[in-house]
Protein backbone atom coordinates (compact mmCIF):
# COMPACT_ATOMS: atom_id res chain seq x y z
CA UNK A 1 0.00 0.00 0.00
CA UNK A 2 1.62 3.49 -0.98
CA UNK A 3 1.78 5.56 1.65
CA UNK A 4 -0.65 8.45 0.34
CA UNK A 5 -3.23 5.27 0.19
CA UNK A 6 -2.45 5.14 4.21
CA UNK A 7 -5.68 5.75 6.51
CA UNK A 8 -5.09 6.12 10.14
CA UNK A 9 -7.01 4.39 12.66
CA UNK A 10 -8.54 5.57 16.02
CA UNK A 11 -8.31 2.93 18.15
CA UNK A 12 -10.03 3.91 21.56
CA UNK A 13 -8.49 0.97 24.21
CA UNK A 14 -11.10 0.50 27.44
CA UNK A 15 -10.53 -2.00 29.78
CA UNK A 16 -11.67 -3.65 32.91
CA UNK A 17 -9.81 -2.05 35.82
CA UNK A 18 -6.65 -4.40 37.08
CA UNK A 19 -3.70 -3.68 35.90
CA UNK A 20 -3.18 -7.86 34.66
CA UNK A 21 -5.72 -6.01 31.74
CA UNK A 22 -4.19 -2.51 31.59
CA UNK A 23 -0.64 -3.09 31.19
CA UNK A 24 -0.42 -5.76 27.96
CA UNK A 25 -3.15 -3.48 26.27
CA UNK A 26 -1.29 -0.40 26.47
CA UNK A 27 1.87 -2.63 24.87
CA UNK A 28 -0.32 -3.74 21.98
CA UNK A 29 -1.21 0.37 21.99
CA UNK A 30 2.12 1.32 21.93
CA UNK A 31 2.30 -0.93 18.85
CA UNK A 32 -0.49 -0.01 16.67
CA UNK A 33 0.63 3.65 17.56
CA UNK A 34 3.93 2.48 16.10
CA UNK A 35 1.83 1.59 13.12
CA UNK A 36 1.26 4.94 12.26
CA UNK A 37 -2.55 4.98 14.07
CA UNK A 38 -3.97 7.18 16.72
CA UNK A 39 -5.39 5.36 20.60
CA UNK A 40 -7.41 6.54 22.96
CA UNK A 41 -5.78 4.74 25.73
CA UNK A 42 -8.95 5.15 28.31
CA UNK A 43 -9.43 4.62 32.43
CA UNK A 44 -9.71 6.32 35.55
CA UNK A 45 -7.41 9.11 36.55
CA UNK A 46 -6.10 7.45 39.63
CA UNK A 47 -4.97 4.27 37.21
CA UNK A 48 -3.55 6.46 34.10
CA UNK A 49 -1.09 8.19 36.66
CA UNK A 50 -0.05 5.03 37.44
CA UNK A 51 1.11 3.91 34.31
CA UNK A 52 4.76 4.30 33.29
CA UNK A 53 5.58 7.31 31.38
CA UNK A 54 4.91 6.95 27.46
CA UNK A 55 8.04 7.13 25.16
CA UNK A 56 8.58 10.54 23.95
CA UNK A 57 8.00 9.25 20.23
CA UNK A 58 4.70 7.80 20.66
CA UNK A 59 2.97 10.55 22.90
CA UNK A 60 1.91 12.09 20.26
CA UNK A 61 -0.24 8.93 19.10
CA UNK A 62 -1.65 8.06 21.87
CA UNK A 63 -3.88 9.83 24.42
CA UNK A 64 -4.17 8.59 27.82
CA UNK A 65 -8.06 9.65 28.57
CA UNK A 66 -8.94 10.14 32.45
CA UNK A 67 -12.79 9.78 33.07
CA UNK A 68 -13.66 10.11 36.50
CA UNK A 69 -15.13 6.74 38.37
CA UNK A 70 -18.09 7.49 40.13
CA UNK A 71 -18.29 7.28 43.66
CA UNK A 72 -19.94 4.26 44.94
CA UNK A 73 -20.95 4.88 48.72
CA UNK A 74 -19.52 1.17 49.29
CA UNK A 75 -16.66 1.21 47.86
CA UNK A 76 -13.35 3.00 49.97
CA UNK A 77 -12.18 5.91 48.30
CA UNK A 78 -9.62 6.18 45.92
CA UNK A 79 -10.52 2.30 45.61
CA UNK A 80 -9.76 2.48 41.47
CA UNK A 81 -8.42 -0.80 40.58
CA UNK A 82 -9.10 -4.14 41.29
CA UNK A 83 -5.29 -3.76 43.79
CA UNK A 84 -7.35 -1.36 45.88
CA UNK A 85 -10.02 -3.59 46.76
CA UNK A 86 -10.90 -7.19 48.32
CA UNK A 87 -12.48 -9.72 46.81
CA UNK A 88 -15.88 -8.74 48.95
CA UNK A 89 -15.76 -5.47 46.89
CA UNK A 90 -15.34 -6.54 43.83
CA UNK A 91 -18.99 -5.92 43.01
CA UNK A 92 -18.94 -2.04 44.13
CA UNK A 93 -15.93 -1.91 41.65
CA UNK A 94 -17.82 -3.40 38.74
CA UNK A 95 -21.08 -1.12 39.69
CA UNK A 96 -18.46 1.79 39.79
CA UNK A 97 -17.02 0.78 36.34
CA UNK A 98 -20.56 0.74 34.95
CA UNK A 99 -21.29 3.59 35.86
CA UNK A 100 -18.26 5.30 33.42
CA UNK A 101 -20.89 4.71 30.38
CA UNK A 102 -21.86 8.39 29.88
CA UNK A 103 -18.34 9.43 29.85
CA UNK A 104 -17.28 6.94 27.92
CA UNK A 105 -19.87 7.60 25.56
CA UNK A 106 -19.46 11.11 25.52
CA UNK A 107 -15.86 10.35 24.06
CA UNK A 108 -16.69 7.90 21.87
CA UNK A 109 -19.22 10.01 20.32
CA UNK A 110 -16.57 13.03 20.61
CA UNK A 111 -14.37 11.23 18.45
CA UNK A 112 -16.82 10.01 15.81
CA UNK A 113 -17.39 13.54 15.31
CA UNK A 114 -13.57 14.64 14.99
CA UNK A 115 -13.21 11.37 13.06
CA UNK A 116 -14.98 12.84 10.12
CA UNK A 117 -14.04 15.83 9.84
CA UNK A 118 -10.04 15.34 9.30
CA UNK A 119 -8.56 12.23 7.90
CA UNK A 120 -9.02 9.57 10.46
CA UNK A 121 -11.01 6.64 9.87
CA UNK A 122 -13.95 5.80 12.11
CA UNK A 123 -13.13 5.13 16.41
CA UNK A 124 -12.38 1.64 16.87
CA UNK A 125 -13.05 -0.01 20.47
CA UNK A 126 -11.16 -2.72 22.18
CA UNK A 127 -13.11 -3.21 25.00
CA UNK A 128 -12.10 -6.03 27.88
CA UNK A 129 -14.24 -7.08 30.80
CA UNK A 130 -16.08 -10.03 30.55
CA UNK A 131 -19.92 -9.62 30.76
CA UNK A 132 -19.48 -5.35 30.17
CA UNK A 133 -22.79 -4.28 31.80
CA UNK A 134 -23.23 -1.48 28.82
CA UNK A 135 -22.92 -1.60 24.84
CA UNK A 136 -21.48 1.60 23.97
CA UNK A 137 -23.03 4.15 21.17
CA UNK A 138 -24.40 2.10 18.16
CA UNK A 139 -22.69 2.67 14.38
Amino acid sequence: MAAKDHQTLHIAVFLWLAFGHIIPNLELSKHIAQKGHRVSFISNPRNIDRLQKLPPHLSSSIALVKIPLPRIADLPEQSEATMDIHGGQMDHLKIAFDGLEAGLTSFLEDSRRIGSSTTMQHTGCLLSRPGLGFPGPSS
